[in-house]
């Protein structure tokens, strides 16, 4: 059996290149909260690889910002069905929310620690309330570090990882 040579036909730098590396299906079933249905799809894919990330500074190709999109950049991965599954479709777009609810997770973290913050600038906080508020600000920044490694694991190429 041949296998296809993805680079081939997309053509991306070396810098997009991910080396195929494993995406864990238990990352993402845990991350994306997925109902018991969801998962049974999620068990439709043997194997899930992420090819390449097309970034600008990987690709010079610019995201894609306006009123409706945010698109900063695409990751580009490769889904073996288990066994004789047909159901591409079904595991395509389970696929596209869980890493949906990752880049959402995040985007609460970022806004929960910038609502902090401005709420530390109040006139009114004391030494006592502006303490507490820096371990709320701490615990919010720890949250979203954790789900941004999370994230850059899944899209972004690591150092040292092998094309």
């Amino acid at each position: 059996m041949m296998s296809t040579r993805w680079n081939d036909i997309f053509q991306l730098p070396e810098a997009a290149l991910a080396g195929n590396k494993r995406v864990p299906k238990t990352m993402l079933a845990a991350q994306a909260v997925l109902t018991k249905h969801e998962q049974k799809t999620l068990d439709k894919m043997r194997r899930l690889e992420r090819f390449a990330t097309a970034t600008k500074s990987a690709t010079r190709i610019l995201p894609r910002v306006d009123d409706e999109l945010d698109i900063q950049s695409v990751i580009f991965l490769r889904c073996e069905m288990a066994d004789t599954s047909q159901a591409v479709a079904e595991v395509a777009h389970l696929l596209h929310k869980c890493f949906l609810v990752l880049v959402n997770h995040c985007d609460v973290l970022w806004s929960d620690v910038r609502r902090l913050y401005e709420e530390r600038k109040s006139p009114d906080m004391t030494l006592n309330d502006s303490a507490k508020l820096r371990m709320r600000i701490r615990k919010a920044e720890n949250q979203r570090d954790a789900v941004l490694t999370e994230i850059r694991g899944l899209c972004l190429p690591q150092e040292g990882e092998s094309n």
